[in-house]
């Protein structure tokens, strides 16, 4: 049961078609943030998620915004308190309180966002997972 798996948030930079959250959802429970500043590929990603069976607003949610203006810490303290709240309901289903953050994006902007998630991570409050690219040089937040 998904229920008992919601153990986590993921918020998904640059989230495309949301396959990551989409799976991240069916698989595990989890709950997602889909941040992107492309209207067409949020359109086709809500398309996606309503074909897998997923409703915008339980599980999944989407905001437009441009990665370099948005506040990654912010987000991640709200994604923190959603999980501290539930957690809070008596329910018994979320043990831990993870917030990962996931990234499949070019090294040039993996490079810009990265002083920003060190924050982020260094805050204690989120685990930093990219895909195909490193994000250039030795990371500088704490190393798990």
């Amino acid at each position: 049961s998904t229920s008992t798996a919601r153990r986590a948030v993921v918020i998904d930079l640059g989230c495309g078609d949301a396959q990551i959250l989409r799976e991240a959802a069916l698989s595990f429970g989890a709950w997602g943030v889909g941040v992107e500043l492309d209207e067409g590929a949020l359109v086709e990603a809500r398309e996606k998620m309503t074909a897998a069976g997923l409703e915008e607003g339980d599980l999944i949610t989407f905001q437009t915004a441009d990665l370099m203006k948005l506040d990654l810490c912010e987000e991640v303290q709200l994604a923190r308190r959603l999980l501290q709240d539930h957690k809070e309901e008596g329910c018994g289903c979320v043990i831990d309180v993870n917030v990962v953050i996931t990234a499949f994006l070019l090294p040039d902007t993996l490079q810009r966002l990265r002083p920003r998630l060190e924050e982020c991570v260094a805050r204690g409050g989120a685990t930093v997972v990219t895909f195909k690219w490193d994000m250039g040089g030795r990371w500088q937040g704490p190393q798990h």
